[in-house]
């Protein structure tokens, strides 16, 4: 099974190697061979991670083969707004059954952010980390709602800045309420914006908030982890 993958320095020292048919399945290191030399393991242990979760798949782990169809360079605009990759994958319309694997890929992410934070003390949500996104685990998943709520306004859906709530978890659930709303209409819609020289597609949003909250969860569970160890 031969893979499709695009890679893109997301942000400075940041590459990201995208396998475009897999939903949640990437890697990323500080250079872009770094990244791609990291993608038969990244592969693997991702069809391990959905297996773990009820997904059955009907190839073994030496049919793994991938080619780099794409590679983007980011750049800075003058105010500091860095440019991502719009893939020629990017293009295509979301079918229902990719709409179906994408409910069942946020779920799991989703679970998996919760069961970290929901036996967390608020001092430990608010203890402040300098390697935390916003300087704590409670600012992180602010961050987490935010970048979801931004996902979706590239494409004009988001709700209206002022519902958003106050508290990190009902915020995080009420983005999460409305993706998946907007989610069940992504198969119509094939609209594509260009904000900030950007290009945007509901893949897109679909490609980077599944990204987004795996890797700020990967996040958060080393920083719980670092918590403990000094405890």
């Amino acid at each position: 099974m031969k893979q499709q993958v695009g890679v893109e320095d997301i942000e400075r020292d940041h590459w990201v190697a995208w396998v475009f048919d897999l939903m949640g399945c990437y890697t990323s290191a500080r250079t872009k061979q770094e990244a791609i030399a990291l993608l038969p393991t990244g592969i693997a242990t991702h069809y391990s991670w959905l297996e773990q979760h009820g997904f059955e798949f009907d190839h073994t782990r030496e049919d793994i083969e991938f080619d780099i169809v794409e590679s983007f360079k980011s750049y800075e605009l003058e105010d500091g707004y860095r440019v991502n990759a719009f893939f020629e994958d990017d293009e295509r319309r979301l079918s229902n059954p990719e709409v179906q694997n994408a409910q069942e890929i946020l779920a799991i992410t989703r679970d998996e952010l919760l069961g970290l934070v929901r036996g967390c003390t608020q001092d430990e949500l608010n203890r402040e980390n300098d390697q935390a996104a916003g300087g704590s685990i409670a600012k992180t998943i602010e961050h987490i709602a935010w970048a979801e709520w931004w996902y979706l306004d590239r494409l004009d859906l988001a709700f209206e800045r002022e519902r958003m709530p106050a508290d990190p978890l009902e915020m995080v659930a009420q983005v999460r309420s409305d993706f998946l709303d907007k989610l069940l209409i992504f198969p119509n819609v094939d609209r594509i914006t260009t904000l900030n020289q950007e290009r945007w597609s509901v893949r897109k949003v679909l490609r980077r908030a599944v990204w987004h909250e795996r890797d700020h969860t990967q996040q958060i569970r080393a920083l719980l982890r670092d918590h403990q160890s000094r405890e």
